[in-house]
């Protein structure tokens, strides 16, 4: 082989391992940086979904509503509230959902019986505290009441 052709090959052989490489560092770090957020999510139901909703929940419990927390599936935590046969406009029961998505953004969606909509902004996990948990907790309750034909 001609060194001038065999020097070009080796220097375009070397750019493209290089990219190579690099792509695969920034693979390695979107499911670093997606891991972390999934364990980012899972503190934060502990330490603050879950102290802010349980009181919430035992106290429509006690009304003779039927309340739940649950966590169908990862990233997401849902509060299925209902009594009777209600049924929600998009899900089988009224619920709130919060859903954390793979750029670490916080999607807020609700269910009442008439009306399945989402949030118009999505949420950071600084933005998630108790009070503000506790708070659009309540303003679900309020529009699923206001919904209500029960």
């Amino acid at each position: 082989m001609d060194e001038n052709v065999k020097a070009k090959l080796d220097a375009i052989l070397k750019r493209d391992q290089e990219k190579q490489a690099q792509a695969q560092e920034a693979q390695n770090k979107a499911k670093s940086d997606v891991k972390a957020r999934q364990e980012q999510w899972s503190k934060h139901v502990n330490r603050v979904f879950i102290p802010a909703l349980q009181p919430i929940t035992e106290m429509l419990n006690q009304k003779g509503w039927i309340c739940k927390i649950e966590q169908p599936k990862e990233n997401t935590l849902t509060v299925v509230l209902y009594r009777g046969g209600m049924r929600g406009a998009s899900t089988s029961r009224p619920e709130l959902q919060f859903r954390l998505d793979s750029l670490g953004k916080i999607w807020i969606q609700q269910s009442t019986p008439s009306v399945s909509r989402s949030d118009d902004d999505t949420h950071t996990f600084e933005d998630l505290t108790a009070q503000f948990v506790e708070q659009r907790t309540v303003a679900f309750i309020e529009a699923l009441v206001a919904d209500s034909n029960f």
